[in-house]
């Protein structure tokens, strides 16, 4: 069953003068297995959006479902969220303090009714998916890895619990290259194999190649809700907006204003690649 959010409103301060509307009239259903890239100025709404989803905050109006079910009802059972979506913030290293990084990829486990050497293993594929090795890193202290091995580790603990919707802010803010691009490959795997993912990125390459869906929010309202290709082709928009976008869309628009005729909604590498293949051998031939 998909999310659905039904006219969601969230304000901050509610009845006091410090007072501020962070969402309104949000409507959105969001089907299984969908890659959604969330873009927006900083202040838009998206980091109250995903808490709303995760259940971290309550709507001050409206409701959000999920499989059908109102989260916020009070004959909800909580521990299906839990079990159903994980959230990876911005800077999840912050949040280790296990004395091992066995105990702290275990943590978010110890509610569940598993067996000893089912949350074992459950590490250990966790760990394995990060580009961990279970034996190498399990004694050893979370803090004394690297920054990005520390994200990796904190992204494990999430992992582990097997959410079925993932929902992740800025995850590849501060990475390395080649670390942003093994983080992405996982996600790609995990919606492969059937994962929800929603993502929160001011990089507009990583959505463009990634996400099937884009939402774009300004002050608390839906802006653009639609596929990657028909969002992101909005060049003008975006920017007028101060939404950045990809690599890809502004080459595109350099090769179409010297006459390279180019397909609407080119923003993805591949595509762009596979064009200018076809166009060069056109010339030749």
């Amino acid at each position: 069953m998909p999310i659905a959010l039904e006219n969601i409103a969230y304000i901050y301060a509610p009845g006091t003068a410090y007072a501020a509307t962070a969402l309104e009239g949000v409507n959105l259903t969001v089907p299984d297995g969908a890659f959604v890239g969330i873009m927006g100025k900083t202040g838009c709404g998206k980091s109250t959006l995903i808490r709303l989803i995760a259940g971290l905050l309550t709507p001050t109006e409206g409701r959000v479902l999920i499989d059908g079910c109102d989260i916020n009802d009070k004959t909800y059972d909580r521990s299906i969220l839990r079990r159903t979506v994980g959230v990876v913030f911005q800077h999840p290293e912050h949040q280790l303090f296990e004395t091992t990084v066995e105990r702290d990829v275990a943590f978010g486990l110890k509610h569940l009714k598993h067996t000893a050497e089912e949350k074992k293993q459950a590490v250990r594929d966790a760990l394995a998916a990060v580009g961990f090795d279970y034996d190498e890193v399990k004694d050893r202290s979370p803090l004394s890895f690297s920054g990005g091995e520390k994200r990796r580790i904190a992204i494990a603990g999430v992992l582990a619990v097997k959410p079925r919707i993932l929902i992740l802010d800025e995850p590849i803010a501060g990475l390395d290259p080649l670390g942003r691009e093994a983080f992405l490959a996982l996600l790609k795997k995990l919606n492969g194999q059937g994962t929800t993912i929603l993502m929160i990125s001011h990089n507009a390459d990583a959505i463009a190649e990634h996400a099937d869906t884009v939402l774009v929010l300004e002050q608390g309202r839906v802006l653009r809700w639609g596929s990657a290709k028909t969002v992101l082709q909005e060049r003008d928009f975006l920017q007028d907006r101060g939404i950045g976008i990809g690599q890809v869309s502004r080459i595109a628009a350099l090769l179409e204003k010297r006459g390279i005729p180019l397909e609407q909604g080119t923003v993805r590498y591949d595509d762009l690649l596979r064009q200018l293949t076809a166009y060069g051998r056109g010339r030749r031939g």
